[in-house]
Order: structure tokens, then sequence, then C-alpha cells
């Protein structure tokens, strides 16, 4: 059975399906004739559909067999073309012979207009060896190296254009050579110079005259900077306008009254110094160098004047709870261990660990108590409670 007869055979069993669908219910034998409209009219469609997509590859075969003709005809014409400019060739090697003349006589004219330009310089080797000689003994190496460099640059153009005659000739490019062998040594002694002077870079010396100007030298700079720098730190200082007595929140109140300057502050050198000051300056990072530096100063004179033994006994307590938490962490870290030693593969290294931390915390405190602790003060409260938070890491460490 060909595959038409399969194709025709499915749809006869799909439309009787769909018949007998159609036809389960008595009711629906009055509507036999609204169900054949219904099918002849998607039959219809179908038809246009199948016929408008087979018109289209018709249509699509059609350009592309144009197409294809147009490039057969496109290649003959190329293959034409190609044997007119193979015939065309064919004249080229007897015109090549024709004109060897011209390139000889054009060779021929190149090599005296090197000489033509050579041609000072050749009569003049001698005198300006001489002169590159003197100039590199009075210290003038930059009028050497130009005097040297044309030299060098007739003698390598002459080379050159003997290198070109076809019947080279030894004899004239020994002559040549010994000709301008006083260049090669004047380029040896001007290197020489100029290896003396790198080696003694190390030992030059700035002249002293023993004069110096009225008022000289001024250093506007230095000066200039000095000043911005004052400024800078007097607008610092200015922003502590509450002391600590008068205001439990003067610390944060400073440091934020202090950032807000400090960015308004770079937000006016950005925009207005950067155009007056040259870009060597810097004047940026400068600024932000200063803010740096007197920021860390004043930070630093507040710690060292404003800190005091309530400060620090406050601190103690802190750090006192920490301990305590830190030590029934450790507790329950080995009673879980004990429990199941499966849980912790490296207990012993955390155990090695906390008691290091432990002697460091104890260390600290005893050099925070030599550093801060006023001297000759004995306050009995305040020394329980110093001893408190060693014990709490003495305690710790020996869990």
């Amino acid at each position: 059975m060909s595959t038409m007869d399969e194709i025709e055979d499915e749809a006869k069993a799909a439309a009787e399906k769909m018949v007998m669908n159609m036809m389960q219910r008595p009711g629906q034998l009055e509507k036999v004739e609204h169900y054949k409209k219904r099918i002849t009219h998607k039959k219809a469609s179908i038809e246009a559909q199948l016929i408008s997509a087979v018109q289209g590859k018709l249509d699509g075969v059609s350009v592309g067999l144009k197409q294809l003709q147009e490039c057969l005809e496109d290649v003959q014409q190329v293959s034409l073309k190609m044997d007119e400019l193979e015939e065309l060739l064919k004249s080229v090697p007897p015109l090549v012979a024709s004109l060897q003349a011209v390139r000889e006589e054009d060779s021929r004219h190149s090599q005296y207009v090197t000489a033509m330009d050579s041609l000072k310089h050749i009569f003049t080797v001698p005198e300006s060896v001489a002169k590159t000689k003197q100039w590199i003994g009075e210290g003038k190496l930059l009028h050497a190296h130009q005097c040297l460099n044309d030299l060098e640059n007739s003698r390598d153009d002459l080379l050159y254009e003997l290198h070109r005659l076809p019947n080279q000739s030894s004899h004239d490019k020994i002559m040549l050579k010994a000709y301008f062998e006083d260049v090669e040594m004047v380029s040896n002694l001007l290197e020489k110079q100029i290896k003396l002077i790198l080696a003694r870079t190390l030992n030059t010396q700035q002249s002293q005259t023993g004069f110096m100007p009225p008022g000289r030298p001024k250093n506007w700079r230095a000066k200039a900077f000095e000043v911005l720098e004052c400024a800078v730190a007097q607008r610092i200082e200015g922003t502590r306008v509450d002391e600590r007595e008068n205001n439990k929140l003067w610390l944060v109140r400073y440091l934020e009254l202090t950032r807000q300057l400090i960015l308004e502050d770079l937000r006016v050198v950005k925009t207005l110094c950067v155009p007056c000051f040259p870009p060597h300056y810097d004047i940026v990072n400068k600024y932000v160098n200063m803010y740096h530096i007197c920021l860390s100063a004043s930070v630093t004179e507040t710690i060292s004047k404003e800190i005091t033994f309530k400060a620090l006994l406050l601190s103690i307590d802190q750090v006192t709870r920490y301990g305590n938490m830190y030590r029934d962490g450790v507790i329950q870290f080995k009673n879980a261990h004990f429990a199941d030693r499966s849980r912790v593969a490296y207990f012993t290294h955390h155990m090695i660990t906390i008691v290091n931390n432990s002697e460091q915390m104890v260390r600290l405190a005893q050099q925070t108590q030599a550093r801060h602790w006023p001297a000759g003060r004995h306050d009995p409260p305040a020394e329980a409670k110093f001893d408190k938070m060693l014990n709490t890491f003495q305690v710790t460490k020996h869990i």
C-alpha cells in the first residue's frame, strides 16, 4: 500500500469517528445540514490556505531561479574579462625588457642625487670630525651628536647606494669605509664621554658660591600650604560647641558637625580651588591630607584629655559582662562535646584557642590598669571591679 492510500484511509477513519461523535444523540440529526455547511466552509478555507502556501513556494522558486540565472551570467562575464586580462598580461614581459634602460637611468639618477646631497659632508669630513672632537672636549655633547649624526647618515647613504649597484665593487666599499674611519673613532669618543658623565651622576654636588640675595628663598608655596593647614585646624577646632559636662552626647555632636564641615569644605575645594591652583599642586589631595592630619590630632587630643576614671570603670563593667557571657559559652561548648564527642572534630584546638584568648585579655587588662589608672588613687569599689574582671578571665582559662 502506498503512502497516499494510507493517508486516505486515516482520513476516512477520522471522518467516520467525527461523524459518530456528532450523531450520538437523536436530537443532533436535525443539525446535519448545519454541520455539513460548517465542514464545507472549513474545507474551502483549508484549500485556500494550501493554494496560497503552494503559490508562495512557487514564487520563491521562481525568484531563486532568476537569481541563479543572473549569477550564471555574471560568472560568464567574469570569465570573459579574465581571458581578456590574461591576453593583456602576455605583453608585460617584453615591456619589462624595453624599460630596462629606464630602470638603469633611474638607478643612476638616484645615486647622483645621493652623492650630491652628501657632497657637502664628504668634502668636509676632516673639518667636521675636528669640530666634533672640539665640541666633545668643551662638553657641548648635543652639538657633537648632531654633527656626528650628519656624518653617519652620509656614510650610510653612500654605502647603501654601493650595495644597490648590480656590479658591487669591494674596493669602493673599502675605500669609502677608510675615508669615514675617523667617524667611528669620534663615535667611540662620544660614547666614553657620556659613560663618564653617567658614572659621575651620584657624585654631582650643588655649587655653593656663598652668595644669597636678601629674602631668598621666599618659599611661597610652603608658606601658602602652612596658612591653609592652619585654617583647616581652626575650622575643625571651631566645631566643638558643647563641653562634656553640659551635653552627654557631646562627642557624637562634635563628630557629626566635623563630618558635615569636611564634606562641605571638600566640595568647595573641588569646584573652586582646582581651577585656581596649578595642576601639579594636586590641591584636592593636599586638602584631604590636611584634614586627615588635623582631625587625627584633634581626636587624639580629645581622647587623651577627656577620658575619665568613670569611663574607665564603665569599660571594666562592659568587659566583665562580656567575660561572663564568654565563660558561659565555653561551659556549654564543653558540655555539648562530652555529650556527643563526634560533633566537634577539633575540640582540643578550640580549647587551646580559648585559653590563649583568656590569657591575652588578662594581659590587656593589666596594661590598661598601668596606663590609665590614676596614680595614687585608692578606691576599694573600683579595685573590686577590676579584680572581678581579672578573675572572670582567669576562671575561663582554667575551665
